[in-house]
């Protein structure tokens, strides 16, 4: 699973490892104009990968990302995804 379980606090816990990735994806949204469909993907699934820690907000996070993957017109392509102004 990858979750670290505090039972004490009574808490599900994400390792830092896992943190540090996802902040490296988004850095690299950061750094450009747009995002391929590929790379919005594995930023999306490392988000809900993290759900079980998350919680609800995990699906509030990637509610956006669900629906930009949904009008891509194809994965592989040059074409970049931009956000909504």
């Amino acid at each position: 699973w990858g979750f670290e379980i505090d039972l004490q606090q009574g808490c599900v816990l994400v390792p830092e490892s896992k943190i540090l990735k996802l902040k490296g994806l988004l850095e690299g949204v950061n750094r450009s104009n747009g995002i391929r469909a590929r790379y919005l993907a594995s930023l999306t699934g490392k988000v809900m990968s993290m759900s079980l820690a998350l919680g609800p907000v995990a699906w509030l996070l990637t509610r956006a990302m669900y629906a930009m993957l949904e009008s891509r017109v194809k994965w592989y392509c040059g074409q970049r995804m931009h956000g909504r102004n």
